[in-house]
């Protein structure tokens, strides 16, 4: 599927199914370029996945646009058809940072109610210090 290019000098090619990896990972986080390699770069799970360790040098965006420009020149739809034929389901989905924040309960009377949908503050409330440290 994909060919190395057998040149003196300069640094050898990535292997080519870490790169298959590396667009399968993209594909189904939804990533750009630029945040794939940010992603190798910070997650262990990604760099155990595509066969590397956190001291291995780990392709670029630049690298990575370069391997998918390539598969496109190649015209490798074999990859979809491989694919579909063995009956795999490609799914993507999302990396969401979540956090928990408590969220204050009001448990205010109907009186209370009544009294601030007036604009009175309630005499309860005057006795408690609103902040506490």
């Amino acid at each position: 599927m994909y060919k190395y290019k057998q040149v003196k000098g300069g640094r050898p090619a990535y292997d080519p199914i870490m790169m298959l990896k590396i667009l399968f990972l993209q594909v189904l986080y939804n990533l750009s370029d630029e945040q794939m390699e940010f992603q190798l770069l910070d997650r262990r799970s990604f760099q155990e996945f595509i066969g590397v360790c956190e001291y291995d040098l780990i392709p670029d965006a630049r690298n990575i646009w370069i391997f998918k420009e390539r598969l496109r020149e190649e015209k490798l739809d074999k990859i979809n058809y491989y694919i579909k034929k063995n009956k795999f389901i490609v799914r993507s989905g999302f990396i969401i940072d979540a956090s928990i924040v408590e969220v204050p309960v009001q448990h205010n009377s109907k009186e209370e109610n009544d009294q601030l949908q007036k604009g009175i503050i309630p005499e309860k409330w005057k006795q408690k210090p609103s902040i506490t440290f």
